[in-house]
């Protein structure tokens, strides 16, 4: 996503990753195009948090990404209607006081693609496309009109390679492991490396209890055996806000943990598809 609202001053126009840790509370942002990154605690009632009775962020939950948490009227169904050459579905609330603290009332419309349609996949299939939400927007008063508008919306399971924090590590603490596993294995790392690399950060995880975020810089390459280097990452190097901080592992711990499982055999990388199949 591009800055806005007060990340403008501190980052220009620059396309930004900002991943939330809601473990701990903290925001890694990612200038994309410098490569800087910068900590802080997630900004409250950001697109994919809330703030609880005490002040703290929660991650969002589907309902309320949404707004149709119940916080506002129940919407209603308003008819069919044509959004960006697609007949959608339109559903209308009212809210009041919102945003909270404003005393405004606001209407917020939701527009989902009608079940009549479909879309074609990479192989030439027709499948549904009904129910997909294609804009939301927000009316204050009589003329302001705030439009979200969601483009190539796909349902799929992130990969651990989305939530990459490793620029934010360059100047901290941190350890490195080169693994080498059998070259027999090769053919079937690499027509599925992205799910083995998931899967490095998974076994990483469950042998060390570090979160998947503090595991980084994978990389693989293929000669008599595979060859595999990543790195494991420090602690958050600042307090988040969150109502309940999870303890991170020190990273002397967890080095060792591994170290230990590597030099006793003990580390081992199952490939498992995204739909559960190995």
């Amino acid at each position: 996503m591009r800055a806005r609202g007060k990340k403008v001053d501190l980052f220009g126009d620059n396309v930004l990753d900002e991943i939330h840790d809601f473990n701990t509370g903290v925001a890694y942002i990612i200038d994309t195009a410098r490569g800087n990154c910068s900590v802080s605690p997630i900004e409250e009632n950001d697109l994919d948090d809330t703030s609880d009775n005490q002040g703290h962020v929660t991650m969002r939950t589907a309902a309320e990404l949404l707004l149709l948490d119940g916080s506002g009227q129940k919407p209603v169904y308003a008819g069919s209607r044509n959004i960006r050459g697609i007949d959608c579905d339109v559903w209308v609330a009212k809210r009041v006081n919102y945003p909270p603290g404003t005393k405004l009332n606001a209407t917020w419309e939701w527009a989902f693609v009608n079940s009549s349609w479909t879309y074609t996949d990479q192989g030439s299939n027709l499948l549904p496309k009904g129910g997909t939400l294609m804009q939301l927007s927000l009316t204050q008063g009589y003329r302001t009109v705030t439009y979200y508008n969601i483009y190539n919306f796909r349902q799929d399971q992130q990969s651990f390679s989305h939530f990459d924090i490793s620029p934010c590590f360059e100047n901290r603490k941190r350890r490195i492991f080169a693994v080498s596993f059998p070259g027999k294995s090769a053919p079937t790392i690499a027509v599925n490396l992205q799910y083995f690399k998931d899967g490095v950060v998974e076994q990483v995880a469950k042998l060390t209890g570090l979160s998947p975020l503090r595991v980084g810089h994978l990389q693989v390459n293929f000669e008599s055996d595979v060859k595999l280097m990543f790195e494991i990452f420090d602690k958050t190097p600042i307090p988040g806000d969150v109502t309940t901080v999870k303890q991170e592992v020190d990273l002397a711990k967890a080095g060792d943990a591994l170290y230990k499982a590597v030099r006793t055999n003990k580390f081992s990388v199952p490939i498992v598809s995204y739909n559960g199949t190995k």
